[in-house]
């Protein structure tokens, strides 16, 4: 974890809000793509993939080539997901830019936002993020039909990191990765539970679903790839130009790694399959109104493009690009959208209790269990969401899986996965930092058997205790879908 001055945090806290202001002029967002598919995203695993990994590759070259102020450059891609606040060196690979005060239009604008005011544009914005930089690959490579491949890391055939990001003459190698992976071994066995997608699959709320893709298999991914996981802090990150992690493991280095752009083209395809399925839904637009966030992007001839929170949702639901596996599939209805979550809470309580075991039961004693608000209620059509808040006073290195309704792990009863990639991310110095989780348990728990000795028992996933959270506040509620 790196540290940073409180005169830089506020410098940077200042120069996100002019950029949100500047962000109000420049050019309009395109009437949405419509009509027929015309780009087929293809699984970056299967040779069906190799000539648009080729294309990538090319383009990429160009872009590492270019000054970091041109829009198309790598540098200026990259930093659109987000950059540090400072640069040691005098940064090689940017001169003009070594403190937040030089930083360029549409920087440091990804969702990671410290307070968690934009955890509802997650997924909505790094589709139009890589989308966008989507465009720019098919112009620099000269491949008219580019569309950017994903990788399926979820489907264990695929756990191999494609071998055009491995191989160190072409443009798509990152050295500071986890070496097994640049070394063409596959993904470790203890990774499964967080990339297993049954339990997000499950959600029926976008809000709930898009949460948790976030932490796992995204978060858990980027620790993963970065070496977070193998506690190599050792390694060079060229971006902050000292010892870190990996580029992937750190939110303001990792649009760098061009393997982000594979891994995002997955959290999306996992999104589009999720949508195309029964329990899929749109957002709530007015809940994306209630936490404004800047959408500004490039067009491949340079051009700033500002999109308004309803253009971005529009655009989101009328893209013109397919996945190979989707394809032939029939696409949801536009009138697919979502309803008034209409969200009601049952019960609630505040406390201070460490995590300190290998698996840890929680005791909880709710307050003010509210079971009539269940009475007469048709539950057929509620979810079952809990709410947990998590202290921490440094960066957790482990990850841990918390279960609801038993004393023991029980795949039965996974509430979800605790990741804190970005936990960190732009956070101002304090004695403790908090990071809120959002899970579906309707069918790990009949909250109408809900009373006061609810059981939460949350497991460290390496098996091995540890002291580095506590848990702050649980919250059961119900919202319609």
């Amino acid at each position: 974890m790196t540290n940073n001055l409180p005169s830089l945090l506020c410098k940077g806290l200042f120069a996100m809000a002019l950029i949100f202001l500047l962000h109000a002029c420049g050019s309009p967002a395109p009437a949405p793509t419509t009509g027929p598919t015309t780009y087929i995203r293809k699984n970056a695993s299967k040779p069906e993939a190799a000539a648009d990994l080729a294309a990538l590759n090319v383009a990429m070259a160009k872009m590492k080539q270019m000054p970091c102020d041109s829009v198309q450059s790598w540098y200026y891609q990259g930093a659109i997901h987000s950059m540090p606040m400072s640069v040691a060196n005098g940064n090689p690979l940017c001169p003009s830019y070594t403190t937040m005060a030089q930083m360029k239009t549409a920087w440091m604008n990804c969702t990671h936002d410290p307070m968690g005011a934009s955890e509802m544009h997650f997924l909505l914005w790094h589709r139009l993020y890589i989308w966008h930089f989507e465009k720019i690959i098919r112009e620099l490579s000269g491949k008219k039909d580019f569309a950017l491949p994903y990788w399926d890391y979820t489907d264990k055939q695929y756990r191999v990191m494609p071998e055009i990001f491995r191989n160190p003459k072409d443009s798509l190698y990152e050295s500071a990765r986890l070496a097994s992976l640049n070394a063409g071994e596959p993904i470790q066995p203890f990774m499964n539970p967080k990339l297993d997608m049954t339990k997000n699959d499950e959600c029926t709320i976008y809000s709930v679903f898009n949460s948790q893709v976030d932490q796992a298999p995204h978060g858990a991914m980027h620790n993963y790839v970065g070496g977070g996981y193998a506690g190599d802090s050792t390694l060079w990150n060229r971006i902050y130009q000292g010892p870190n992690y990996g580029l992937m493991a750190q939110v303001e280095s990792a649009g760098f790694d061009p393997i982000f752009f594979v891994h995002h083209a997955n959290i999306d395809y996992l999104w589009e399959r999720w949508y195309q399925s029964p329990n899929g839904a749109q957002p709530n637009l007015d809940s994306l109104l209630q936490q404004p966030w800047a959408y500004v992007f490039f067009n491949p001839d340079g051009k700033k493009v500002v999109y308004s929170i309803q253009d971005a949702f529009k655009q989101a639901f009328n893209m013109d690009y397919q996945y190979d596996v989707l394809q032939d599939t029939v696409k949801p209805p536009k009138a697919k959208t979502a309803v008034p979550e209409n969200r009601k809470e049952i019960a609630s309580l505040v406390l201070d209790h460490p995590v300190t075991k290998a698996a840890h039961p929680v005791p909880m004693a709710l307050a003010n269990v509210k079971q009539n608000l269940l009475q007469g209620q048709d539950m057929s059509r509620k979810a079952t969401i809990m709410i947990l808040t998590v202290g921490f006073k440094q960066q957790p290195r482990f990850d841990y899986e918390v279960y609801v309704d038993t004393d023991q792990p029980d795949a039965s009863k996974l509430a979800g996965h605790l990741t804190f990639f970005g936990a960190m991310h732009m956070k101002e110095p304090a004695a403790e930092y908090t990071k809120t989780f959002t899970f579906d348990i309707t069918k790990e728990f009949d909250v109408t058997k809900l009373n006061n000795n609810f059981k939460l028992l949350i497991v460290n996933s390496t098996g091995q205790p540890a002291n580095e959270i506590s848990v702050k506040k649980v919250k059961i509620e119900t919202r319609d879908f």
